[in-house]
C-alpha cells in the first residue's frame, strides 16, 4: 500500500514513536504542487494503520497558487487528479472525513489590505487580534475562525507564483476557516440537502461537492462579513489623489476632519474668531473660508470610504463566485 500510495511523492519516511503507554509507527511523505517555487509546498500524506491522512490545497494543487475561489467543478477535477497521483481509487478520496476547511477569495482593493482593519470593529462571539507584524486580522471561535490577510506577503512569504493579473494589486485576502466543520452549520445544510446516511455526523469530501453545502459556503463567507461591526467615519477615509507635497499632505489629513466638523459649526467658529481679531478684515476672512470650504469639498469629492467599498467588493465577490460555481 506504502509503495503505491508515496509512488509520486517526495522524502517518504517511515515513523516509529515509543512511549510508556504505546507505539506508534506510520509512513509520511508529501506530494508537490505543480509550478510551486518554494520546496516543502504540497500535500502532506500520511498512512497509519487506520488510514489515511491528506492535507493540502486543491487549489494550490490545481493551479500551483490559491489566489482563485475555485470552483465545484474545479474541485472535483482537483480530487479526480489527485487521487490519481495517489493511485487511489476516487471513490475512496470521496468517503474522506473532513476534519478542516478554509473557504475564501481574494478581492483587489484600493489600498494595502492592513488600511482597512481599524475599520472591522467587533464581531458576536468572536475574539479579535492582529499578528505581531499588522499584515494580518483575526476573529476567532473555537470552531471557525474568520481571517483578513495581504495575499501579496503571504505569497512572498511561501515562495508562490501568482497570477499575472495579481501583478501589482493590494490583495486583500478574506478567509473563514472551518476548525471544526462537522460542528458547524454546514452538518445541518447536509441533513437537509444530502442526509446524514451511515448515521456517523461526518462530512465527507463528497458532501463538499454538492451545490447545497457549497452555495452554504458561500452564504457564510459573506453573511460573517456582513456581521462585523464596522466603523465608517469621515477620518477613516483615504484621499483617491497622489500626494507630493508637505501641504498636499496636511491638507489630506485635515480635509476629513473639517468635513467631520460641518460648515454649520464652522462658519459660527469663523465669526467668532472675526470678533476676536477685529484687525483681520473681510477679504482675509472670505479667504479663510473659502480655504474651508475648498478642503470640505476635496473631502466629498476626492476621498473613498473604506467599509463603503469593502461592502460592495465582497458582495460582488459572493456574487461572482456563486455565479461561475459550475464552471469548469
Amino acid at each position: 500500500m506504502a509503495e503505491d500510495l508515496f509512488a509520486n511523492t517526495n522524502h517518504p519516511e517511515y515513523v516509529f514513536r515509543e512511549s510508556e503507554n504505546q507505539q506508534r509507527h506510520y509512513y509520511k511523505a508529501y506530494l508537490p504542487y505543480p509550478n510551486h517555487s518554494k520546496v516543502g509546498q504540497g500535500w502532506d500524506i500520511w498512512l497509519f494503520s487506520s488510514g489515511i491522512k491528506i492535507w493540502g490545497s486543491p487549489a494550490k494543487w490545481l493551479f500551483g497558487n490559491n489566489a482563485e475561489t475555485l470552483t465545484l467543478s474545479q474541485t472535483e477535477e482537483a480530487f479526480k487528479t489527485l487521487a490519481e497521483a495517489l493511485q487511489l481509487p476516487y471513490e475512496t478520496l470521496l468517503w474522506g472525513k473532513v476534519q478542516r476547511l478554509d473557504f475564501s477569495s481574494v478581492i483587489c482593493m484600493d489600498y494595502a489590505p492592513k488600511a482597512y482593519y481599524g475599520n472591522l470593529d467587533y464581531v458576536h462571539k468572536y475574539r479579535r487580534s492582529l499578528d505581531a507584524s499588522g499584515d494580518s486580522l483575526y476573529f476567532k471561535q473555537s470552531e471557525k475562525w474568520v481571517v483578513f490577510y495581504d495575499k501579496q506577503k503571504d505569497a512572498e512569504a511561501k515562495g508562490m507564483r501568482l497570477p499575472d493579473w495579481a501583478s501589482g494589486e493590494n490583495l486583500l485576502r478574506y478567509e473563514v476557516r472551518y476548525l471544526k466543520p462537522r460542528r458547524t452549520h454546514l452538518f445541518k445544510v447536509k441533513k437537509q440537502w444530502i442526509g446524514d446516511a451511515d448515521g456517523k455526523g461526518n462530512l465527507y469530501l463528497k458532501d463538499l461537492l454538492n451545490e447545497h453545502i457549497y452555495s452554504a459556503c458561500i452564504d457564510a463567507w459573506l453573511n460573517i462579513y456582513e456581521n462585523i461591526i464596522k466603523s465608517s467615519k469621515m477620518s477613516d477615509m483615504v484621499t483617491t489623489k497622489r500626494l507630493n507635497k508637505p501641504t498636499e499632505v496636511s491638507d489630506a489629513m485635515l480635509a476629513p476632519i473639517v468635513a467631520e466638523v460641518g460648515l454649520d459649526c464652522l462658519s459660527k467658529m469663523l465669526e467668532e474668531i472675526k470678533l476676536k481679531n477685529p484687525h483681520l478684515t473681510d477679504r482675509q476672512a472670505k479667504k479663510a473660508w473659502s480655504n474651508i470650504t475648498g478642503l470640505v469639498e476635496t473631502a466629498e469629492n476626492d476621498y473613498t470610504d473604506a467599509v463603503m467599498e469593502l461592502n460592495i467588493k465582497m458582495r460582488q465577490r459572493a456574487k461572482a463566485i456563486r455565479d461561475r460555481m459550475f464552471d469548469a
